[in-house]
């Protein structure tokens, strides 16, 4: 659970590029460098709550993504969570 928060704090200090007109390069720069870590969050994520290999793990984290992700990952987390109890029984 530690590296979650390591993760969710890179995240939230990669800067953003400047405004009020950044250059397309650097927007793209941005999203590659936000999206690189939030996949390794979600690998982080699925593992510490042992589901990366369900057949179901892609589907959790999509749902998990969509519900929570504007609230913040700590509320991604929590519904991958919820939902992993359900398919692990």
């Amino acid at each position: 659970m530690v590296r979650l928060r390591e993760l969710e704090e890179e995240i939230r200090t990669i800067p953003y590029p400047g405004l009020p007109h950044p250059d397309r390069e650097a927007r793209r720069a941005y999203r590659s460098a936000i999206n690189e870590k939030v996949a390794e969050y979600k690998k982080v994520c699925l593992n510490a709550h042992g589901i990366a290999d369900h057949p179901k793990a892609d589907a959790i984290w999509d749902f998990a993504w969509e519900e929570g992700h504007s609230a913040g990952l700590q509320e991604v987390d929590g519904w991958v969570i919820r939902l992993a109890e359900l398919v692990k029984g």
